[in-house]
């Protein structure tokens, strides 16, 4: 049976909601991170090399684009999660350019003819994956 569509019914169930608040978002953001990087810790223990206070610098590399790939999505969804009249949506680039930077960096090596390097990392790729 079909009814009629009627606006003014939707009106009716409406009810004020508190806005989002930036700052209290990026501390539960914050929160989770840490509680993952200690479950991670006491999971997998803490790598040797950042034990002895060097650490190998493909890791830094790595957990620095995590970290840059992270933020942008969180920036853009924090975006996202606070509509406004007049106030461009541009938080969904940064996520784009920090999600593009790994196939970038993959053609840039791919284009230098040199791919004994990459086939050699190949290896050690899941491992890679599975501590990211």
């Amino acid at each position: 049976m079909k009814q009629g569509f009627d606006i003014a019914s939707l009106v009716d169930e409406l009810e004020p909601v508190r806005p989002l608040r930036i700052g209290r978002a990026i501390l539960a953001v914050g929160a989770i991170v840490v509680s993952a990087m200690a479950l991670i810790i006491l999971s997998r223990g803490v790598r040797a090399d950042v034990m002895a206070g060097e650490p190998d610098p493909m890791f830094l590399i790595r957990g620095g684009l995590l970290l840059l790939l992270g933020s942008g999505c969180g920036w853009a969804v924090l975006g996202m999660a606070s509509p406004s009249v007049g106030k461009p949506a541009q938080a969904w680039k940064m996520a784009i350019a920090a999600a593009a930077l790994v196939p970038l960096a993959a053609l840039v090596v791919a284009m230098t003819g040199r791919t004994e390097v990459a086939m050699a990392n190949m290896l050690y790729g899941l491992d890679c994956m599975a501590s990211s």
